[in-house]
């Protein structure tokens, strides 16, 4: 008789924002990847899983990857700020309005600029100035209960606090 294995809930994650390099990345993504090692975060990356034949049926997978994803992750770099990124953080915040019954999107908004977008960081549950940062939050996810995510984020700003 086979042992049936515990079935671990994977949150996918929308990654959100301008298809750019990232320090030796050829794309901000490709540090996803290779950094997010929690086994319940499920990256669903753009440059992967669409059609994007015209802007039309981009804009659908892209509102579609939001719809069917229970993280979105919103970066902004300098330079390369994006405005679908925009749209995909407002789709996001704006399914959470509409259904204050369901279960809602975590909205993660890490933005490397000098003045993060006001209407991004008022909408996001919660912000980084730095991707890195986001990257230990994602590692840190046990559970999408508010309770249980807001302890691993106040977690993550005592230590870059203490290294202040």
């Amino acid at each position: 008789m086979e042992r049936s294995k515990k079935m671990i809930k994977k949150f996918r994650t929308y990654l959100a924002g301008a298809f750019c390099p990232y320090k030796d990345y050829r794309d901000w993504r490709d540090l996803m990847h290779e950094k997010v090692h929690n086994k319940r975060i499920l990256l669903h990356d753009p440059r992967d899983e669409s059609n994007q034949l015209c802007p039309a049926t981009f804009t659908i997978d892209d509102a579609r990857g939001v719809l069917k994803s229970d993280i979105i992750l919103h970066a902004r770099f300098k330079g390369y700020e994006d405005e679908g990124a925009s749209w995909e953080h407002g789709i996001a915040f704006g399914y959470n309005l509409g259904n204050p019954d369901k279960k809602q999107k975590l909205i993660i908004y890490a933005d490397e600029t000098d003045t993060p977008f006001p209407l991004h960081f008022g909408s996001a549950n919660v912000t980084f100035n730095r991707l890195e940062t986001a990257v230990d939050f994602l590692n840190s996810l046990d559970s999408l209960e508010k309770f249980e995510w807001f302890q691993s984020y106040n977690a993550l700003l005592d230590r870059a606090r203490s290294k202040e």
